[in-house]
């Protein structure tokens, strides 16, 4: 079973840390959860009070582009807030180039270059050995 944790990782990938470091509001994500729950829950109400607002003669298919459209522009609200706060987040297909040290049984300590994309990060370094299962879903809700 996928959880929609694991789509995300599938379709956006995953960094190393020294690629995409931690932020200050990243280490202390409590203003900031606050700051994005009340503007989902402002966007909500500008969702509903929209389509209410909606003449009844509109098609469905015009009815869900017009708040298609709207949440388009909500949700960019939303990457504008992330971004300034937790930075740009890395391109899925634009390549990072990863140094590190080989450790562990039979390592060296001798420096290591990986390059490749977030995604092929993914498959080649944590896509078969931590697959997300069923309860990691469970736990972010708690």
């Amino acid at each position: 079973m996928i959880t929609q944790y694991g789509r995300f990782e599938q379709t956006y990938g995953v960094v190393p840390q020294a690629v995409y470091p931690e932020s200050l509001h990243s280490s202390l994500s409590g203003p900031l959860n606050s700051l994005l729950k009340t503007k989902l829950r402002e966007h909500s109400l500008i969702l509903r009070r929209l389509h209410a607002s909606l003449p009844s003669t509109m098609s469905e298919d015009d009815i869900t582009s017009v708040l298609r459209a709207k949440k388009e522009e909500l949700m960019q609200e939303i990457y504008t807030v992330m971004s300034a706060t937790l930075g740009t987040p890395p391109r899925p297909d634009r390549k990072f180039t990863w140094e590190y040290y080989e450790t562990g049984e039979g390592g060296s300590g001798r420096v290591k270059v990986w390059e490749g994309t977030p995604r092929e990060f993914y498959a080649r370094f944590t896509g078969t050995k931590y697959k997300v299962g069923p309860n990691f879903q469970a736990s972010m809700h708690s």
